[in-house]
Formats: C-alpha cells, sequence, structure tokens
C-alpha cells in the first residue's frame, strides 16, 4: 500500500498540471463537506425535534377531542331542553354550565406556538385548531356574560368547526409523529 502511494505521488509529480488539479479537487470536497455536515445535523436536529413536539400534541390533541366530543354531548342535552318559546338555555359565567362547555387549551400548545414552524403544514392545523379553541371559549363566556344564557344550536355548530379543525390537526401530528408526511 505504502508503495502505491509513493508511486501515485511521483506519478502525480511528474504529470505538470494534474497536481493543481488534484489539490482543487480535494478543497472543494473539503468545503463541500464543511457545508453539508453542519446542514445535515441541523436537519437531523429539527426532525428529532418534530418528533418529540408532534408526540406530545398528538397526546394533547387527543384529550382535547374527547373532552369536545363531551361537551358536544352536553350541547346536544342543552338542545334538547329548549323549546321555541325559550330557544336559550340559562348560563352563569361562572357557574357549571360554562365549565361543562368550556374547552381548556392544552399546556404544550399554548406554551410552544413558536415551534409549530417544526411541523410545516400540521403547524398551520394546530394553530387553527388553537385559533378555534380560543374563539369558542371567548364566544361562550361574552355570550353568558351578555345575556345570561347561551344558544345552544349556535354553539354546537361552532363546536362542530372546532372539532374538524382539532380532529385534522391530531391526524396531521399522528403523520407526523410516525415519519408519514401528509
Amino acid at each position: 500500500m505504502g508503495d502505491f502511494l509513493v508511486s501515485a505521488s511521483d506519478w502525480l509529480e511528474i504529470h505538470a498540471g494534474l497536481a493543481a488539479w488534484a489539490q482543487a479537487a480535494g478543497a472543494t470536497a473539503g468545503i463541500a463537506a464543511a457545508i453539508l455536515l453542519p446542514w445535515a445535523q441541523r436537519r437531523h436536529d429539527r426532525s428529532l425535534q418534530c418528533h418529540s413536539l408532534a408526540t406530545a400534541l398528538v397526546a394533547e390533541l387527543g384529550d382535547l377531542l374527547q373532552r369536545a366530543h363531551a361537551v358536544a354531548a352536553v350541547l346536544d342535552d342543552a338542545i334538547r331542553s329548549v323549546s321555541d318559546e325559550a330557544p336559550r338555555v340559562v348560563a352563569d359565567p361562572d357557574g357549571a354550565l360554562i365549565a361543562d362547555l368550556s374547552l381548556p387549551e392544552p399546556p404544550v400548545m399554548a406554551a410552544s406556538p413558536h415551534q409549530f414552524y417544526l411541523l410545516g403544514r400540521g403547524g398551520a392545523e394546530v394553530q387553527m385548531a388553537l385559533a378555534g379553541i380560543r374563539r369558542f371559549s371567548l364566544m361562550l363566556r361574552d355570550e353568558a356574560r351578555r345575556w345570561g344564557s347561551i344558544d345552544p344550536h349556535q354553539f354546537a355548530a361552532e363546536l362542530k368547526t372546532v372539532e374538524r379543525q382539532i380532529d385534522k390537526a391530531w391526524t396531521r401530528t399522528d403523520h407526523l409523529r410516525q415519519g408519514r408526511i401528509l
């Protein structure tokens, strides 16, 4: 092996321009490695961050979806209790009905919106779900404070929109968590 290297270096020295070309190729390979290795490491780190965030969000979104289904059941009961003469349900802003209808903001969703970009389009779905949850909660509290009652039909329709948003976010983040990208 040593004889081969000596003879290869002698061969390069004998051919005048070839040594410069070999040096240029080596320098180009070194520059390419200096650029590509940190890029690959950064990409791998983002992939790990994406996976851990998606794993945490999948659990929260699953719990939130179950909570939304429970709220839908409470709204269905409220819809059955109203009539044409009294189309609204009495609701104290701090009372039990509002507590039964509230959708809490999940901690990871509320604490890490600055990391949603890691999820790509899934991050947009999570932000839409979070905005829907906030909108639903604000509408609920505002209507109960303003009128002392709520229209269960209105909130059932709004809840269906929020449920769809949560379901889309859960599906996309679950696919990201599993390594499948939609």
